[in-house]
């Protein structure tokens, strides 16, 4: 991976750790000599199983007392949840629901074709809401994604006449299925396009990204496996935790 490539991975000493990390020093408040213009955002991206990737790194954010810390959260779908329990306090919790709750065939089962592929799948509002963020005057933002750097979103690749029968066990127009599927590929590669630098915000922001390093921890969306699973939500977490602490 070039650095150069992907500008806003984060770094100890990337403005929005700096910031980030001045704020755990004072107890998760504004510190003195903070300008009162700059607003601090978190992004979480969603992904169905591979949320307990951006929750690794939430619980160890919780654990450094950075709960308090943001001032505005933006997050979809499974970031959504994770967002929710670590401005509780609660993500060790939260992250525990992967690998105890949800990775049995009640929630995930191939079998059960008519939900595999539902509307969130197929009309995804705003998969990394870092657009929104910047909208609302966020001047720094931390944006945790639960996949690697040069991941880009191809599309859905199977026969359209599926993709038009498969949510809620409707049939849907097959023109109409391609552009949605087209619209969310698209945007969700413009959001990571903005959140890693190759795309210009619309005002000004300093933005840096967590992300898995070179691949997602072997987690897909519809991982069941418990222990791939505990595993890239302790990967997540050491890699939240050296970054913080190797702030200055």
């Amino acid at each position: 991976m070039v650095a150069d490539d992907f500008p806003n991975i984060a770094h100890p000493g990337h403005p929005v750790i700096r910031a980030i990390r001045g704020r755990m020093r004072a107890g998760g408040r504004r510190p003195a000599g903070e300008s009162p213009s700059s607003k601090l955002g978190l992004v979480v991206e969603g992904g169905g199983m591979r949320g307990v990737i951006s929750g690794g790194a939430l619980l160890a954010m919780d654990a450094l007392g950075l709960a308090e810390a943001f001032d505005e959260v933006y997050a979809e779908s499974a970031g959504a949840i994770n967002g929710s329990y670590f401005l509780a306090g609660q993500a060790v919790l939260g992250s525990r629901i992967y690998f105890e709750d949800i990775a049995n065939a009640r929630f995930i089962n191939p079998l059960r074709v008519r939900r595999i592929l539902d509307l969130d799948f197929l009309v995804d509002a705003d998969p990394i809401p870092v657009r929104n963020a910047v909208a609302n005057g966020c001047t720094h933002i931390l944006v945790l994604l639960t996949r690697p750097p040069a991941y880009r979103d191809r599309g859905f690749r199977g026969p359209l006449w599926l993709a038009a029968r498969l949510p809620l066990g409707k049939k849907w127009n097959t023109g109409l299925v391609h552009a949605l599927l087209r619209e969310k590929c698209n945007r969700y590669n413009a959001a990571r396009d903005l959140a890693f630098g190759s795309a210009r915000p619309e005002r000004p922001a300093s933005i840096a990204v967590i992300c898995p390093d070179g691949h997602s921890h072997g987690v897909a969306r519809l991982t069941r496996d418990s222990v791939r699973l505990r595993a890239a939500l302790m990967a997540s977490r050491e890699q939240a935790v050296e970054l913080f602490r190797g702030a200055g």
